[in-house]
């Protein structure tokens, strides 16, 4: 189907889904684009939630290139999460044609790619609609090598958070954190983080569980974590001191049971992951150790919830990746409203932007949204041989360790009190809490 924008001198943007970085980058690049090709610019506030007959036509805006910079962080656009009926799409594509619009770029993740295929659909040709796709976690199924805007942004800013609390904790130690990586269950970003900065000691996304699985086999294996820092086994030494990455996605895998009380299931989501994670692996040390016991010299091992790590790079300049796919993802768009639509002219292998409704000669719409109205996503490849080197690097429970004598009694001997000789756990706990056949036992229910 060829579709050319004939009179139509107006581009629309809205962004729909959560806020990441880099997404201020491509809308700035897209208006100075638009402005060269003599095209219009048009923003629309608050995504989808503006596709109705009421809101739409007062809140489109003109966006000025000259108020936007490919280095500003945010969105530049108000954004909301909603999801809007056929009958508010269709009166949209009315308004927006009214006001001369030939194109219509969404920018989300695979949600939004699904509600920008319901939009290409409901415009009936009307309209064409491109998506590009944004997120934290590179989940959507785009090419091979290819990358969502914001996440490297997101990817480098928590890897920096990550760097910055192991060195904060290596000059207090005694001290661990559970820090929350946002990404629901394809665990690219908490992977990738953990890969990077060879800092933190575990990394949990939802991928490496069971749905359904205990509270108590997670803390069992924090717990297992904390004492192998202590006891030093294979790592040159004692550091006790650590962080643990944990993905947002955990929250909704995690067994729920009601409380002893008779009270309902605790709320992982909005209680806080690695909060429930932090205080449940302070109780579970204070059970099998003597380490939260106040110790001569005033050492106590404590457990901190670092939150969403995520909430505090939001805010930050994009990685220059991030502008450079920007820029060429708003030039490959340009490009493509100039030919009128005509896919095989563009010699732009690399590109990752979508248009929906047809084939598109990097990705078909039929290989992305699923019959069910879900999108593919891409996940971590739980078989390749670079997540299992990343597995091979953590302190996970194995049975093979149950043969290791000399391991289960080092790991014994930590959860002891150290004499007064040596405050700092150097070399002499007293007194362990759990004998050498405890530690294997909770190495075997793991």
């Amino acid at each position: 189907m060829q579709h050319h924008p004939g009179k139509r001198t107006a581009i629309a943007v809205l962004v729909s889904g959560g806020e990441t970085i880099g997404v201020a980058s491509f809308i700035a690049a897209l208006s100075y684009e638009a402005r060269r090709a003599g095209f219009r610019l048009l923003g629309i506030p608050y995504g989808f939630a503006s596709f109705n007959t009421e809101w739409l036509a007062p809140r489109v805006t003109t966006l000025n290139p000259d108020a936007l910079h490919v280095e500003d962080a945010g969105t530049a656009l108000p954004i909301i999460r909603y999801t809007p009926t056929d009958q508010e799409l269709r009166a949209g594509v009315k308004a927006l044609v009214r006001r001369g619009v030939g194109l219509v770029v969404v920018i989300g993740g695979n949600g939004s790619a699904v509600k920008a295929a319901r939009l290409a659909r409901c415009a009936a040709n009307k309209l064409r609609v491109l998506h590009v796709p944004k997120t934290h976690d590179d989940d959507v199924a785009l090419p091979e090598g290819a990358h969502s805007i914001g996440f490297k942004s997101v990817r480098h800013y928590v890897s920096e958070e990550i760097v910055a609390a192991h060195h904060r904790f290596r000059s207090r130690p005694h001290n661990f954190a559970l820090m929350q990586v946002r990404g629901r269950d394809s665990g690219h970003l908490t992977l990738d983080s953990y890969r990077l900065t060879n800092r933190s000691v575990l990394a949990f996304f939802p991928r490496m569980w069971k749905a359904g699985v205990p509270l108590g086999r997670l803390l069992d294996v924090l717990g297992l974590a904390v004492l192998w820092r202590y006891a030093g086994h294979g790592n040159g030494g004692s550091k006790p001191y650590g962080v643990f990455l944990v993905s947002e996605g955990m929250a909704d895998i995690i067994e729920r049971q009601p409380q002893a009380s008779g009270g309902p299931a605790p709320d992982y989501v909005n209680y806080g992951v690695t909060r429930v994670l932090a205080e449940g692996l302070t109780d579970w040390l204070s059970e099998h150790t003597r380490l939260t016991e106040l110790k001569p010299g005033g050492v106590q091992t404590r457990v901190h919830d670092l939150g969403d790590v995520c909430a505090t790079v939001l805010g930050k300049r994009p990685v220059d990746s991030d502008i450079e796919l920007a820029g060429d993802l708003a030039r490959f768009a340009i490009r493509l409203w100039e030919s009128g639509g005509n896919w095989a002219d563009l010699d732009y292998q690399a590109a990752t932007l979508y248009r929906i409704g047809e084939t598109l000669g990097l990705v078909e719409l039929d290989s992305l949204v699923l019959p069910d109205g879900g999108c593919r996503t891409r996940y971590v490849d739980l078989q390749g041989e670079r997540y299992r080197e990343d597995v091979r690097r953590m302190p996970l429970p194995r049975r093979r360790l149950l043969e290791d004598t000399s391991l289960l009694e080092s790991l014994s001997r930590v959860t002891g009190r150290p004499t007064r000789a040596t405050p700092f756990l150097g070399a002499g706990p007293v007194d362990p809490k759990l004998a050498p056949d405890d530690v294997a036992a909770i190495i075997e229910r793991c």
